[in-house]
C-alpha cells in the first residue's frame, strides 16, 4: 500500500506485532497502528508485564514483546483453569473450570470465559510502528 503513493492510515491487529512481520516491512511499516491485545511487555503498568519481566531476567530464553506477553497470560489462565479443574482433571472438567472463569486477575488484565464465550480479555491498546520498528503508545 504505500509503495502505491497513497497516503492512507493503515491499521493492523495484534497478531501481526511480531518482531518478524516489523522487519519484514521495514521502513514501510512505520506509522501502521497496531491494535494489542495485552499492556506493554516492556512497561511496568501491568502486573503481567513486570512478571514477564522478571521471568526473562532469570534466565527465561523469551524475548520481551508483545507476543511473549500474550502466551504468558494464556499460560496464567490455562495453570488457572488446572487449579480450578481439581487434583484429577479431564477435558470436560478443565472446560468447565474455564468456563466458570469470570474477571480472573491474570496481572491487571481481565479474563472471563462462558459456554458462549469465548473471547477471554477485552483488552485493547493501540500502539504505532516507529523508527527502527519499536511500538510507540
Amino acid at each position: 500500500m504505500r509503495g502505491t503513493g497513497e497516503d492512507m492510515l493503515l491499521l493492523a491487529l495484534s497478531n501481526v506485532s511480531s518482531d518478524s512481520f516489523v522487519k519484514d516491512i521495514g521502513e514501510s511499516g512505520r506509522g501502521v497502528i497496531v491494535a494489542q491485545v495485552t499492556p506493554a511487555p516492556g512497561g511496568a503498568r501491568a502486573q503481567a508485564s513486570r512478571e514477564l519481566q522478571k521471568v526473562v531476567k532469570g534466565g527465561a530464553k523469551a524475548p520481551i514483546s508483545y507476543s511473549a506477553l500474550e502466551g504468558f497470560i494464556a499460560a496464567k489462565v490455562l495453570v488457572e483453569g488446572l487449579r480450578r479443574a481439581g487434583p484429577k482433571p479431564t477435558r470436560e472438567k478443565l472446560v468447565a473450570a474455564l468456563e466458570g472463569m469470570q474477571r480472573y486477575d491474570a496481572g491487571d488484565i481481565d479474563v472471563s470465559y462462558g459456554p458462549d464465550s469465548r473471547t477471554g480479555s477485552r483488552y485493547v491498546e493501540l500502539t504505532i510502528i516507529g523508527r527502527n520498528g519499536n511500538f510507540i503508545r
